[in-house]
């Protein structure tokens, strides 16, 4: 552009006002994560999400009432189902959904990525709370990881508890590696904050979380969903054995260890797998009847 053409353009356009171009094949060849693994930010008036599911994974049917929706094929083939109705869906090609739809989608291969462009509804950014001092650089790389994902408001109690899970989860690995306090301590400690916020946390995504996914038609037998609840009944089983070795004086290093490790690895599972296929599969009424049950939880 030339010289005098690229000032013109410049005077014109508004204060803080710019393009962008995403390569959205690479954004998902490099990403592990299932659900939605990229959203567009800046925008006032678009809501544009790059999903990814591995073969024969998808969102189940639902109706969306709201909005328009555009898919959009960026690698990979599936499959999006309207009314019944079956559309390949490969890269270059485009869906077209109108609101009040029956619709669904599935991936035929591990790599089937789609973009979905359509009318912002409602505030998806996570508000942090409070600043990150005192934090290791797990929870840190936590908190970036969830704003980065830009986790839906209805979702957001879930995953700010998730943040004191990891900071209770490494106090536990230490206390296995023999640093800090005694194990006798450390098993003291995490059993009250079981009590306080894991055990209720725990029953508040089985009796809402999934309770809502299920009533708008979500696969409970859904890889994401069988591990999370396979986690919940493995760690609880843990905390079990750890009472009873605190009870008695008998705390196992081990013990911490592996729980430790366990609601770690559970929290990622959640924060990558389980919240975006949530995300992803729920209207906006679903995701807001989440928020509202758990407001008053």
């Amino acid at each position: 552009m030339r010289a005098h053409n690229r000032a013109r353009w410049l005077a014109l356009m508004p204060a803080g006002m710019a393009g962008r171009m995403v390569d959205l094949a690479g954004v998902a060849s490099a990403e592990r994560g299932l659900g939605t693994v990229w959203t567009q930010e800046g925008s006032e008036d678009l809501n544009v999400n790059l999903v990814r599911f591995e073969a024969g994974e998808g969102v189940g049917v639902h109706r969306n009432d709201e909005v328009d929706v555009v898919f959009v094929g960026v690698s990979g083939s599936g499959m999006v189902v309207v009314n019944e109705e079956k559309f390949s869906l490969e890269p270059g090609r485009m869906v077209y959904v109108p609101k009040g739809s029956l619709r669904a989608t599935r991936s035929a291969n591990g790599e089937f990525a789609y973009l979905t462009v359509h009318r912002r509804r409602g505030p998806v950014r996570l508000a942090s709370r409070g600043g990150t001092r005192g934090l290791d650089r797990r929870t840190q790389g936590h908190r970036k990881e969830v704003e980065r994902m830009k986790r839906h408001s209805a979702l957001r109690k879930l995953s700010d508890d998730h943040h004191g899970g990891l900071v209770r989860a490494r106090r536990l690995r230490r206390g296995a590696a023999g640093e800090g306090e005694s194990p006798q301590e450390v098993a003291r400690a995490f059993l009250q904050f079981w009590e306080k916020d894991t055990r209720p946390h725990f029953r508040e995504e089985e009796d809402v979380l999934l309770a809502v996914y299920a009533r708008y038609g979500g696969d409970l037998d859904t890889e994401p969903i069988q591990e999370m609840v396979a986690d919940h009944a493995r760690i609880r089983g843990l905390v079990m054995e750890l009472a009873e070795e605190a009870e008695s004086n008998t705390v196992a290093r081990e013990t911490l260890r592996k729980i430790g490790e366990d609601l770690e690895a559970h929290i990622r599972l959640e924060e990558r797998r389980v919240f975006p296929l949530m995300e992803s599969f729920l209207s906006e009424r679903g995701l807001n009847e989440i928020g509202a049950l758990l407001d008053t939880e």
